[in-house]
């Protein structure tokens, strides 16, 4: 997990829960501080969010191999 995208990930978090109403791009920049391409050009970009989950719970809680998961969120065979 890069700095830039957890820097662009807070940020973005951070904007929605400020923004009254409807968010969207324009609003997004509006509040941000960032353009509306360059929050829409983010959002277009694939995330791997089980990656971003588990290099958040080791920022937290330390690096460990005795990290579960939920089955919920694990892929299922076809």
């Amino acid at each position: 997990m890069s700095k830039r995208f957890l820097n662009w990930l807070i940020l973005t978090i951070r904007t929605v829960a400020l923004i009254p109403g409807k968010v969207n791009f324009t609003r997004l920049s509006r509040y941000g501080g960032r353009t509306a391409k360059t929050f829409a050009s983010n959002f277009k970009t694939s995330v791997d969010w089980m990656k971003v989950n588990i290099g958040m719970a080791q920022d937290c809680f330390g690096p460990s191999d005795d990290m579960a998961v939920a089955r919920s969120f694990q892929k299922q065979a076809d």
